[in-house]
Order: C-alpha cells, then sequence, then structure tokens
C-alpha cells in the first residue's frame, strides 16, 4: 500500500473512533437534553399552576371587598333612595294641592266655594301633618368607614397568608433544595404551614399523632433534611418573639 493510502486508511480508523465517541457524546447531550425539557416542562407547568392561583386568589379577593363594599354601602343608599322618593311624592302633592287651592280663591259663587273647600280640606290637613325626613336620619345612613376596614383588615390578613404560602410554594418549586420542617418532630405548641415551611407558636396543643421523635420538652422542630457534608445556607424569617436555630 502506497503512503497516501495508507494514510487515508488510517485517518478512516481515526475518523471512526472519532464518529463513535461524538455519538456516545451526542447520546449523552440529546438525554441530557431530554432531561432538562422534562424538568423545565414540569417547572414552568408548576410555577403556571401556582401563578394561576395567584391570579384567582387576588380576584377573589377582589370580588369579596367589593361585594363587602356593596354590603356597607347598599342599605344607606336604599334609604337615602326611598326618602328621596317619598320626598319627591310629597313636594308633588303639596304642588297640586297649593295650585288647587290658588284656584279655589278665585271662586265667586259662594256655594261652589263651600262646597270645594269642604272637600279639599281633608286632603290639605293631611299634607300639612306629614313629616318631613329629617337631617339625622340622612346622616345615620352615611357609611361608617372604620367598620369597612376593620373586615378589610381580617380580609386583607388572610390574603397575605395565602399569598405567603403560595410565594413559599413558588421558591420551593424554584429552589428545592429549602429546608422543611419534619412535622414528625413538632412540638405540640408548634403549629407548622401546609408547606412546612413556617413554624408558629400556638397556645393550644395541636393534636399531633403520638411520635417516639417528637419533642415534648422544648418548643423545638427538626428539619426532614440532613446533610453531613458541604456548605449550605438559607434566608430565614423570625419575628414574634426569641427564635433559636442551629443544627443537631
Amino acid at each position: 500500500m502506497n503512503e497516501p493510502k495508507f494514510k487515508l486508511a488510517s485517518q478512516v480508523t481515526e475518523l471512526n473512533l472519532k464518529l463513535e465517541s461524538a455519538e456516545g457524546v451526542l447520546r449523552k447531550q440529546e438525554e441530557w437534553q431530554s432531561g432538562v425539557a422534562t424538568a423545565n416542562s414540569q417547572l414552568r407547568e408548576t410555577t403556571s399552576k401556582r401563578l394561576v392561583q395567584l391570579k384567582d386568589l387576588v380576584q377573589d379577593f377582589a370580588e369579596k371587598v367589593t361585594q363587602m363594599i356593596e354590603e356597607e354601602l347598599g342599605p344607606g343608599e336604599a334609604l337615602v333612595r326611598a326618602r328621596v322618593t317619598q320626598t319627591s311624592e310629597l313636594v308633588k302633592q303639596l304642588r297640586h294641592a297649593g295650585l288647587t287651592a290658588e284656584s279655589l280663591l278665585t271662586e265667586e259663587d259662594e256655594r261652589e266655594f263651600r262646597d270645594q273647600f269642604e272637600s279639599l280640606q281633608p286632603s290639605i290637613m293631611d299634607l300639612l301633618a306629614k313629616p318631613l325626613g329629617e337631617d339625622e336620619e340622612l346622616v345615620a345612613a352615611k357609611v361608617d368607614p372604620t367598620q369597612a376596614c376593620s373586615k378589610l383588615d381580617n380580609m386583607s390578613s388572610e390574603l397575605k397568608d395565602r399569598l405567603g404560602e403560595i410565594q413559599r410554594s413558588l421558591r420551593n418549586t424554584l429552589n428545592p433544595s429549602e429546608v422543611t420542617f419534619d412535622p414528625e418532630t413538632a412540638h405540640p405548641n408548634l403549629l407548622l404551614s401546609e408547606d412546612l415551611k413556617t413554624v408558629t407558636y400556638s397556645a393550644a396543643k395541636q393534636p399531633y399523632p403520638s411520635c417516639s421523635q417528637r419533642f415534648t420538652s422544648f418548643f423545638q422542630v427538626l428539619s426532614t433534611q440532613s446533610f453531613s457534608e458541604g456548605e449550605h445556607c438559607w434566608e430565614v424569617e423570625l419575628e414574634g418573639s426569641p427564635w433559636i436555630i442551629g443544627r443537631q
């Protein structure tokens, strides 16, 4: 075999070996691509669900606030509307009676005047006896904003709690290495959130099932996750009372 053919044959061998290696790398990359696509698809789906929950929560809050405002304003508006209708009718009747009386004053026939006068008197006396709506009633119909504010505060507090849960759930989705509390170790006076991210002291003991790992002497709770090496850090929010954070 001459030198060019020998060189080319050697290159064919090298190309085949390189092709085999490249195909192996490609398979791994395609597997990785498939895994990334699956993980990202699940992440997008979970995030979308959380955002829908967030949208529904805010929409529900808006509807409840609107309903609450209408319930606060409605009765007063109805009272004022009724008073306006009643007074408008009285004004109409007074105007008609006044015009009728003025017209009767021009009657020159004594007998006719007396007959119409006696006929008109009952309605005039009735109109003069009708009370006018007092301003105090209209003032009382005005909404008391302090009552609405109190209800709004309660609704806002509930919204804040639910928003916090959804936010923590989103954080769990984007950062799955976050620590969660172990409900089997929580002291009965410690209340855990649904996502096991928040612990709150409760004066009332929780009906937790009996468990050998559960703390009963001190207000303690362990995390579900454990680590034996490496560096780990988390952001912790503390409020309301002294807390101690450490590792076992």
